[in-house]
């Protein structure tokens, strides 16, 4: 095995010779790149890093790849898996260190298929011992692993002398690739100095010679004397014929111009020595250039041994083939009685199988926790819900034992007890009672219900365990639940006074009997619960009472008033649902409401009194102010009259006390005017209609328009939304708060905002002014009637405006509020029912 030094340009530098130096002063020039094509095995080169730097064809070739594809990538990327990456980084470091290597890896192709490689490295060193790169042979070594394998496998079934053959045809390749990998590392030597090629020219193991094209030997190597028995001085000069017995040399004219054209550049033939021997030889050429003339480059191997092996090989073969034959026909006739067997199995095979199916998709399909263990724990059946509970798949549970899952030692040593008791029941079913795991998949605490039986093991031999756990947290809750319902019910009938609860199930059997009435108005509450309504009702009662709670259970409620003992009783009827809307319990209330109907005796009575004296003080308030206003519009009239008659023969006293009492007289009728308008919000009712807003602040702004020209205001109007209302009361409304937002304002023009807010069922309405504003202390008295909270001298009015307002907006289901600041402004908040939201007739 030859290594030799390469230079990282080698590949680039196409220009560069070995130059040989033969015997009479004769030179051949072969290029560097060429030797390496020429080489059979493939060769490549890489840095300390394990980048390839140069690769030949046939590395390339046997990877599957393009020379530029290799080129500069990293070596480990080629290797099949990572313990041989790890290897090939192990023989690099070593080689760094100045060790050469051989071992075998198996790489990747392009295509993802296995190499098998064998591969030699040696490193190369500058002149000054520091490490450059480290060259390798690769060899492809796929099929003699192939054949290795199958021989170990015939070693299985064959007889010894087979196995003893299959030894020595072992032997004999592994001889044979070593001479192989000699002949191809003594090839890559071509690639190197002059040197060291001489050297390799000159020791390797294969006979090398260089022939003119016409056949005349230029010259040889030592192989080349010890193949043919001769000097290299006998042999320069003579011609190939002289050397190969006479029965090839037809063969050899007619192979010589294949050979110059390349045609033919490897074959097999024979040679004979000096003492007339004749050996068998693998022969290879390329055409190189020999003192500026072309010639032949051949390189001759002895393959004596070789053929003796084949010979040997095939002699084995033919005895091989008879003992196969023989055993053949042994095995057929065991094979055919083999198949019918098979066949026959197969048959009960494929039956098991479909019941096996069937088996497993019953149980798949069961919500239940279905298992079976051995003793020592192992699932060796699971089903679906068991691997669901897991958070597992089946195939992760069966196989496995029960203590690889996150149990705690309580519930393992549990498992373990009851299994226990299984075998000592010896094929009773056993029952164990609800118990509480930690679920670790969901992280939520499950209740199980567990039975367990043993069964007999599958090959008969000792006992399983069969075990069917039925989840029961949902009907745990629902029980818990339930009680937690029950009470919370007993709880509620017992504090609810004169009262009286039943809840029946589906099959009409009370679950519950509770209150105060339980004993008075029914049998005592132990006679009834527990007990359905056949053992508990009366025959003539019963047929009505059994419809009648048939119908609560079909969904519909119901109530009813009846008479027992005198006394008055008001009777539910109510179906109970759970969660999902089902009906599951049927529940009857019965109150004792004789003290209510009483009450409300009582209360009807005071109404219609309370009715009637309302009508009354209605109409006396009409009167009196109707009546009230004729007096004072004459007292006003005459004084007046008196004031424009007597006013030169009266003094400034009398002038000053008939102004006080016109003025007095004034608003006395102003007063009696606005206490008969707030009379008549009761006394005139009108149907609620669909009212324009918009075209109720008009209304109201040209009757006060005069009044808005006097004061210089202004008034904003947003956009208003039409209600649901009395537009005669909502002109009123809107009149008042306008008045006001002009008449409280004062040494500055007023200014009114008018603007509107949609609620869900209302719309809110605001009028803000720039007002004199309303202390804080006055909000809980501004809506009450005559009340005043200026004198009259400085803001005339009655005192009824706001009160008006007020019942104006409650009259239409809303409410009214302010939001003030002294000196600033008020703004003032209604709200009023949206169109078709609330139809009432007031």
């Amino acid at each position: 095995m030859l290594f030799f030094p390469v230079s990282y340009t080698m590949e680039r530098d196409s220009e560069q010779f070995l130059t040989i130096n033969c015997k009479g002063g004769l030179l051949a020039h072969i290029p560097f790149k060429q030797l390496f094509e020429w080489i059979n095995e493939g060769f490549f080169c890489v840095d300390g890093e394990g980048t390839i730097v140069f690769a030949n064809d046939q590395f390339c070739q046997k990877l599957g790849y393009k020379r530029n594809e290799i080129i500069q990538t990293s070596v480990f990327d080629y290797f099949y898996s990572d313990d041989y990456k790890k290897i090939a980084r192990q023989k690099l470091e070593l080689r760094k260190k100045g060790l050469s290597d051989v071992y075998e890896a198996i790489m990747r192709k392009k295509n993802g298929e296995p190499l098998w490689s064998r591969l030699s490295g040696r490193p190369v060193f500058d002149k000054v011992g520091n490490f450059v790169a480290s060259v390798v042979i690769h060899s492809d070594i796929t099929k003699q692993k192939y054949l290795e394998q199958e021989l170990i496998l015939a070693k299985e079934d064959l007889e010894i002398k087979i196995k003893t053959r299959t030894r020595e045809l072992s032997e004999a390749n592994q001889k044979l690739n070593e001479q192989i990998r000699e002949r191809k590392l003594a090839e890559i030597s071509k690639k190197h100095s002059e040197k060291r090629f001489r050297d390799v020219y000159q020791n390797s193991p294969d006979a090398i010679y260089i022939e003119s094209l016409d056949g005349v030997i230029l010259d040889v190597n030592d192989a080349t004397c010890r193949l043919h028995e001769s000097t290299a001085e006998e042999l320069i000069g003579k011609t190939i014929y002289d050397l190969a017995p006479e029965h090839v040399h037809e063969d050899i004219r007619q192979r010589q111009p294949k050979l110059i054209s390349g045609e033919i550049n490897k074959f097999e033939s024979e040679c004979i020595t000096r003492s007339g021997t004749v050996k068998p030889i693998e022969i290879s050429t390329s055409v190189i250039e020999f003192n500026d003339r072309p010639a032949l480059l051949v390189h001759v191997r002895d393959i004596t041994d070789r053929k003796q092996k084949e010979s040997l090989l095939r002699s084995m073969n033919l005895e091989l083939e008879e003992m196969v034959r023989e055993r053949t026909a042994e095995l057929q006739t065991a094979y055919d009685k083999l198949k019918a067997e098979i066949e026959r199995r197969e048959i009960i095979h494929a039956e098991l199988q479909r019941q096996k199916d069937s088996l497993r998709q019953i149980l798949d399909a069961l919500p239940n926790l279905v298992f079976v263990k051995d003793t020592d724990g192992k699932f060796l059946l699971a089903n679906e819900a068991v691997a669901r509970y897991y958070g597992l798949q089946v195939s992760e549970m069966e196989g496995h034992y029960d203590s690889e899952y996150e149990f705690t030692h309580e519930d393992l040593l549990l498992f373990k007890e009851q299994d226990e008791l299984a075998l000592q029941k010896n094929g009773e079913l056993v029952s164990f009672p609800e118990r509480k795991y930690h679920n670790i998949h969901t992280g939520k605490e499950t209740w199980l219900k567990t039975v367990k039986k043993a069964i007999p093991a599958y090959d008969g031999k000792g006992m399983y365990i069969l075990g069917v756990a039925n989840d029961v947290t949902e009907i745990k809750k629902a029980k818990e639940e339930l009680d937690r319902s029950e009470q919370l019910y007993r709880s509620i009938a017992r504090n609810l006074p004169k009262a009286a609860m039943f809840i029946f199930d589906r099959d009409l059997r009370y679950i519950l009997a509770e209150g105060p009435l339980i004993g008075y108005i029914s049998k005592p509450k132990e006679q009834i619960e527990g007990k359905t309504i056949y053992e508990t009702i009366g025959l003539n009662e019963l047929p009505k009472v059994e419809e009648l709670y048939r119908n609560i259970l079909n969904g519909n409620f119901s109530e009813m008033e009846q008479t027992y003992a005198g006394r008055h009783l008001k009777v539910h009827h109510i179906p109970i649902r759970d969660d999902e809307g089902n009906i599951i319990y049927g529940m009857v209330m019965v109150f004792d409401i004789t003290d209510l109907k009483d009450t409300q005796k009582e209360l009807e009575i005071r109404a219609a009194q309370l009715q009637r004296s309302n009508e009354e003080l209605e109409r006396f308030a009409y009167v009196a102010s109707h009546d009230l206003q004729g007096p004072l519009r004459t007292i006003a009239s005459y004084l007046q009259l008196l004031e424009m008659r007597y006013k030169d023969k009266l003094g400034p006293d009398a002038i000053e006390f008939i102004d006080f009492s016109v003025k007095g007289a004034k608003r006395l009728q102003n007063l009696i005017q606005d206490l008969l308008s707030y009379s008549r919000l009761h006394t005139t009712p009108k149907p609620f209609v669909r009212v324009k807003t918009s075209d109720v602040v008009n209304v109201v702004l040209m009757q006060l328009k005069s009044t808005l020209e006097q004061t210089n205001a202004s008034v904003q109007v947003g956009h208003l939304p039409d209600v649901h209302g009395d537009p005669g009361q909502l002109v009123l409304l809107f009149q008042n708060l306008i008045d006001n937002a002009i008449k409280f304002v004062k040494d500055k023009p007023p200014h009114i905002s008018i603007s509107a807010t949609e609620l869900p069922e209302h719309i809110q309405f605001s009028i803000k002014d720039n007002g004199i504003g309303i202390r804080e202390d006055f909000k809980e008295r501004i809506f009450e009637i005559f009340q005043r909270l200026h004198n009259d001298s400085e803001y005339p009015g009655t005192g009824i405006g706001l009160a008006i307002c007020k019942k104006i907006v409650e009259l239409h289901h809303g409410k009214i509020w302010f939001e003030s600041e002294e000196g600033t402004g008020t703004t003032f908040h209604f709200t009023i029912l949206k169109p078709d939201e609330y139809h009432v007739e007031t």
